[in-house]
């Protein structure tokens, strides 16, 4: 929960015959903002021989309203009385706004191990943003991974290379998740009041409202796609341990701005219509030894390459 108070109270002034600042004036602002999330776990793990499982599943919400409040008046009978109420009615300014929007989410995990040899993981999320709408508001989220800890295995302890690389792991990963984080009420058409126009009586202006973008229902979840494939490995009793990954990843239907004619007379708004992909390497590599009895040293170079392009 968080709130602000501000009460701003600039004062009618005489500084001499020449110079006097005013009239008084009072603007207060206010703000309640509240975000509400809520969490729900199941946890489930069994141990059958040589089998490992572990099941996790779960349910999370969460809820921002934010408001505020606005008023202001000038000219007061004196500088002693600043509440709102003593300034001149007839020059009285007042304002509010009001912002909400919410998540909920479904998700679930299932852990398998054989021996602590082969392992497997896979992962699914079901999402549901207020951001977007209705028909577009729910995704499906799922990833997998997969390892072998080929050290573990009995033909490589037996062999000469396990007696030098103590640890070595295979593993590849593919995922996707979404993301909503963009404006509140995107999809929605929205106006802009005090717009306000001639018609009918001379001289007498009708209350209007206009258009301020062109916005657009169908617009949804931005989604990022990554596999990775690696290697992780250690020689001589982990005085030399390493991680080598190769990646790709791909961010498609990329929430941006539309771009636009000057001719239209009003913006345009987020439309799913980027692509990006990232691919590269990473390399980790660690050694950790010693210097006579009481100095140890550890020195770690790392070293990435990224191949970055706009896709669309």
């Amino acid at each position: 929960y968080y709130t602000t108070y501000d009460k701003s109270y600039r004062a009618d002034t005489y500084f001499d015959e020449s110079k006097t600042v005013g009239p008084a004036s009072l603007s207060i602002f206010s703000v309640n903002d509240t975000y509400t999330t809520f969490e729900a776990l199941a946890n489930y793990t069994k141990t059958i021989r040589e089998h490992s499982f572990k099941i996790l599943a779960g349910a999370s919400a969460e809820e921002s309203v934010y408001r505020n409040l606005s008023g202001g008046r000038n000219t007061f009978p004196n500088n002693f009385l600043y509440e709102l109420g003593s300034g001149d009615a007839s020059t009285a300014t007042n304002g509010s706004d009001l912002s909400e929007y919410a998540l909920v989410s479904f998700f679930g995990r299932i852990n398998y191990s054989w021996k602590d040899r082969y392992l497997l993981e896979a992962n699914i999320r079901y999402d549901g943003s207020s951001r977007f709408a209705k028909d577009n508001r729910w995704g499906i989220f799922p990833s997998v991974s997969g390892g072998w800890r080929i050290s573990e295995e009995d033909f490589w302890k037996e062999s000469a290379v396990g007696d030098i690389i103590n640890n070595l792991k295979l593993r590849a990963s593919w995922g996707v998740l979404g993301n909503q984080n963009i404006g509140t009420y995107p999809y929605q058409q929205t106006y802009s009041l005090g717009q306000n126009y001639p018609i009918g009586n001379p001289g007498v202006l009708q209350s209007g409202a206009r258009m301020n973008t062109f916005n657009n229902p169908d617009v949804t979840w931005e989604t990022t796609s990554i596999t990775d494939i690696g290697v992780d490995f250690s020689f001589f009793n982990g005085r030399f341990t390493g991680v080598f990954d190769y990646f790709y990843k791909y961010t498609s239907d990329i929430l941006s701005s539309v771009e636009r004619a000057g001719i239209m007379g009003r913006d345009v708004g987020q439309s799913n219509v980027g692509a990006v992909s990232n691919k590269g390497i990473e390399i980790f590599l660690t050694y950790n030894g010693n210097i006579g009895k009481d100095l140890k040293i550890s020195v770690s170079p790392n070293f990435t390459y990224v191949k970055n392009a706009v896709e669309k």
